[in-house]
């Protein structure tokens, strides 16, 4: 299954959601192995409620090099301006469900 990033227009036009199970299964089942549930709990965000942060792997060889990096350096995180880590930052969009099934999702392509 090849995975695309997730455009605008395709963002508009997913269902509203209950609640944050029915937007996983809605990812699950849309992208299948490509949408990874986060393992850590909800976290805070003071304005717009709980919120549980999610991931699209769009290409996962470059996504798995990331992973290897990260856990090599010991970084939650990684440098977009370091040159190993060049193209991590393409290889997933982040998507975070609050718990009201409110979605938002990171980098959105172009039609």
């Amino acid at each position: 299954m090849e995975i695309k990033r997730i455009t605008r227009k395709e963002f508009e036009s997913f269902p509203k959601f209950k609640n944050v199970e029915e937007a996983i299964k809605f990812f699950k089942e849309k992208y299948g192995d490509h949408f990874i549930e986060q393992a850590c709990g909800p976290l805070e965000e003071i304005e717009l409620g709980r919120y549980y942060p999610h991931m699209l792997i769009i290409d996962k060889e470059v996504h798995k090099r990331l992973s290897e990096w990260m856990n090599k350096q010991k970084y939650p995180t990684y440098p977009g301006d370091n040159p190993d880590t060049k193209g991590f930052g393409e290889s997933f969009q982040t998507i975070i469900i609050f718990e009201d099934g409110r979605v938002q999702v990171s980098n959105l392509a172009e039609e």
